[in-house]
């Protein structure tokens, strides 16, 4: 059963991070009324969340989650935080249980990742959320040389008031990995490809170390790039693309299941290829899923509760 639906509004982003896995090439992006009969087709009240690119650029932005929200789905966001304004902080305050926001580290860090003057424009969108319904969350990708080391930028975040702070690894892949996900059919893994750095990877343990000897105003989590557990979201979540291509990894998303806006959810997750994809990543075939950082993250069903995996 379908408790998690990520909707991809678009590829479109107003920056450009290098190390960013997201493909952006120019797809057809559908209207409001296309996502919202695919809404109509999932249980009613499960989570989805609203992912690009940068989902912002969506031009019925507003539109579509007033009515998602009107339906009773659990709205949450990811974006880099740069374009909250006066046109949808009202809705991201009100409509939202989770606001998730992309701050790489201080401003040194995030602005060196990012661009110049993007820590501030970040700030000010989070600072525009103040009052919000729901959480604000930073998604803190851990960069070697910039983040691993001097913690000190934590207590950057920590003035801007979130509610919680996500410390990820950036996450790579070898090329013997993307060559084993390119048997299987999986494409545009390239962009993922970076080589293992044991010196890195211990530099990213001891910041971790040095984060959890600390005290914070919010939580601090870490997401490791190698989890424990198993991943239910082969069962339990569906990705759909800008143009209804539909996976059940939210990263990587290079193979499709089939198309969600011509033959509808219920045909989709029983696919053949759904199948097939449910079958080889239950024999452990899928290298991608060694690295996956939301395995230990639970997925809760619509009361609430976590879900098994």
């Amino acid at each position: 059963m379908i408790r998690h639906a990520h909707f991809q509004l678009t590829l479109r982003c107003n920056l450009r991070c290098p190390f960013c896995g997201q493909q952006r090439l120019p797809v057809p992006e559908a209207g409001p009324e296309t996502w919202l009969r695919a809404a109509e087709q999932l249980p009613p009240g499960i989570k989805i969340t609203l992912w690009g690119g940068e989902p912002l650029l969506y031009g019925k932005f507003v539109f579509l989650a007033e009515r998602l929200s009107e339906m009773g789905f659990v709205l949450e966001i990811v974006t880099n935080g740069t374009l909250i304004g006066e046109e949808n902080a009202s809705v991201l305050r009100e409509k939202f249980s989770a606001v998730y926001v992309s701050l790489d580290g201080g401003e040194k860090a995030h602005d060196a990742v990012r661009g110049q003057g993007m820590f501030s424009r970040t700030a000010r969108g989070a600072a525009s959320l103040a009052g919000h319904r729901g959480k604000l969350v930073f998604l803190t990708t851990l960069h070697a040389g910039l983040t691993a080391g001097d913690i000190g930028w934590l207590r950057e975040l920590e003035a801007l008031k979130p509610d919680a702070v996500t410390l990820q690894p950036l996450i790579g892949l070898t090329g013997q990995e993307i060559a084993e996900a390119e048997k299987l059919g999986i494409t545009g893994l390239g962009r993922w490809e970076r080589p293992d750095d044991p010196a890195a990877r211990r530099a990213l343990e001891e910041t971790w170390a040095r984060v959890s000897r600390e005290k914070y105003d919010m939580p601090v989590v870490l997401v490791p790039h190698f989890p424990e557990g198993v991943c239910a979201r082969p069962g339990s979540a569906l990705h759909i693309s800008p143009c209804g291509e539909a996976c059940f990894c939210t990263d990587f998303t290079g193979y499709t299941v089939g198309n969600v806006f011509r033959d509808g959810v219920a045909a989709v997750v029983d696919s053949p290829a759904a199948r097939r994809f449910r079958a080889l990543f239950e024999s452990g075939a899928v290298p991608l899923c060694r690295h996956c950082p939301w395995r230990s993250q639970p997925i809760e069903t619509p009361d609430g509760r976590q879900a098994a995996t």
